[in-house]
């Protein structure tokens, strides 16, 4: 599966470096919404019902980032993303990497091949 090849890759300190020169980790989509909510709207880290707007975002599946290599977006599974966030002027946004780009071109599994 996607997850095993991620988790493979990260057990091995295979995690390839990003277009800044830091590493992309791997992340839940959760994670992934959270560090989202952060950047977007720092004035939520100090409400008192953050982790239930989490939940509530969650619910409506919105997609919180896309794919800088596809361009596709999922609101579920996982994301590699640079350990810098958006600390750098190489890519303001955050960088992200869906698990199917990063079976392609970090592990050399074809897309078909793997069940997403």
């Amino acid at each position: 599966s996607l997850q095993a090849l991620a988790v493979a890759a990260a057990a091995t300190g295979a995690s390839p470096p990003c277009v800044c020169g830091a590493r992309l980790g791997r992340v839940s989509y959760r994670e992934r919404l959270v560090r989202c909510l952060r950047m977007r709207m720092p004035a939520t880290l100090s409400m008192p019902d953050f982790e239930a707007l989490v939940d509530r975002v969650l619910e409506r599946r919105e997609p919180c980032y896309f794919c800088d290599l596809c361009g596709e977006s999922r609101a579920e599974g996982g994301v590699w993303t640079c350990e810098n966030g958006n600390n750098t002027i190489l890519h303001a946004n955050a960088y992200d990497v869906c698990e199917k780009c990063f079976a392609r071109h970090c592990s050399g599994v074809e897309v078909a091949a793997v069940a997403a």
